[in-house]
């Protein structure tokens, strides 16, 4: 009799645990999903900062608190909000800056769940124009990651500085006509909206086609296609925007991915323009995605001279602008404005860090120089001017925006204390003076 009743209590318990388990799975994944809004529609930069008075550095249960800083100019903590309208409590890892239509909050939730090394967390994708949050692709396949597949290229590392990460994942996104956002993870990957408002996450290249078979880099034009090259390969790969797949007949392996750009008012083509040489004729190629076969074309070509004064012939870096493609190349800058519109400046400009893309606005592309002075290059006439002279702040994080106000965090050298500061028309403003916090990351969102 005893048996029977400690096996009916076992038995009682191991269903109570496997029920508890699966609850506690679904209520994750429902947890998830249930933030709607975050109010930023009034804010015009969004920074993270630890929510307390530190001395020594950041308590590791402390919590990162989302600050905007609003077109008024105030400062105020961004609130999030569930489909009940509550406040829930949770906090923010980092923020990145999608495109002109999407944000990207990377939120921290406290979960209990013992499948859970970590804190729990999701990458929302929030529409800019009313702060509306959509949570695409969480997984629920009876484990504890919500973030696999496309998502996963969105998670924060809590070993890894958050500066770090953030960059690394800005600088790997390209952007299409329509705002669409198109970045390499598990495949090619593409967040876009339709015409109800919803927002989806779609891999438009598999892994075992990107990954598998690796490929040097991909390319989006205005159109929305996806050009994949391999280096030192004569494979070329394009997805035009309908799904269909053709290949360039010209492809010989002797360029890069990083060599590609567009050009305003030629979405549906792709440019390359050859020049690696101090004194030789420049050559632009134009590349156009038809139903069979990406078509290969010489449209222009002309001399130039350089005095190597910006940088070596064999370092290659391409900006692209609202009215122009900035291509640094055979030691000078060309500006390529159109099909027949191609001019080189033979001018000094400071060397690009670590082989990331130059900052730039809508008009202009700015560097630092080893002073800290920031410099800016004027492609309407060639110039290269000093833009800010540095002499008080340790600047940590920079950004520069469409209507070329800079904003940038750092330090106070002469206090010590984490400051933001905003540069327009070369006038210095300090937006916020964070006594005993860090600021951890900083975006400017219009």
């Amino acid at each position: 009799m005893m048996k029977k009743i400690l096996y009916f209590f076992m038995t009682a318990a191991l269903l109570c645990s496997c029920e508890k388990e699966e609850v506690n799975i679904v209520d994750t994944a429902k947890l998830v999903s249930s933030l709607k809004h975050i109010d930023i529609a009034d804010a015009q930069s969004l920074f993270i900062a630890t929510s307390t008075l530190t001395r020594g550095g950041i308590d590791d249960e402390e919590k990162p608190v989302l600050y905007k800083i609003t077109f008024n100019g105030e400062t105020k903590e961004v609130e999030f909000i569930d489909e009940e309208g509550n406040k829930p409590s949770v906090w923010t890892n980092y923020t990145l800056n999608l495109s002109d239509k999407f944000l990207l909050v990377n939120v921290g939730f406290d979960c209990d769940h013992r499948d859970y090394s970590h804190r729990l967390q999701y990458a929302y994708i929030v529409r800019k124009s009313d702060g509306a949050m959509f949570a695409p692709r969480i997984q629920n396949d009876n484990h504890n990651y919500l973030m696999s597949g496309p998502m996963s290229f969105f998670e924060y590392k809590e070993n890894l500085d958050v500066l770090t990460q953030v960059s690394e994942k800005a600088w790997q996104l390209q952007v299409d006509d329509e705002d669409n956002v198109y970045y390499s993870n598990v495949g090619i990957c593409k967040i876009y909206d339709d015409a109800t408002g919803n927002v989806f996450v779609e891999e438009l290249v598999s892994y075992e086609i990107f990954h598998n078979d690796p490929w040097e880099g991909f390319n989006v034009n205005g159109n929305g296609d996806v050009w994949m090259l391999k280096m030192f390969d004569d494979i070329s790969l394009c997805r035009l925007n309908t799904g269909d797949f053709v290949r360039d007949e010209n492809y010989d392996g002797g360029y890069q991915s990083g060599e590609i750009f567009t050009l305003p008012g030629y979405p549906k083509n792709y440019y390359r323009l050859d020049a690696d040489s101090f004194w030789m004729p420049w050559t632009l190629y134009r590349y156009t995605p038809q139903p069979n076969i990406l078509k290969e074309e010489v449209i222009n070509s002309g001399n130039f001279q350089s005095s190597e004064l910006t940088s070596p012939a064999y370092q290659f870096c391409v900006v692209m602008l609202d009215d122009c493609s900035i291509i640094f190349a055979g030691g000078g800058i060309f500006v390529v404005r159109s099909e027949t519109d191609v001019r080189f400046c033979d001018v000094a400009f400071p060397k690009n860090k670590e082989n990331r893309p130059y900052l730039h606005s809508d008009k202009y592309v700015y560097a630092a120089d080893n002073g800290g002075n920031i410099m800016r290059f004027d492609p309407s006439d060639g110039t290269v001017s000093t833009v800010y002279a540095n002499r008080r702040y340790q600047i940590e994080t920079l950004r520069i925006f469409s209507d070329d106000i800079m904003q940038f965090s750092g330090y106070d050298l002469q206090t010590g204390e984490s400051i933001i500061v905003q540069i327009e028309n070369g006038q210095e403003h300090v937006l916020d003076r964070i006594d005993g916090r860090k600021i951890i990351q900083m975006e400017r969102l219009n």
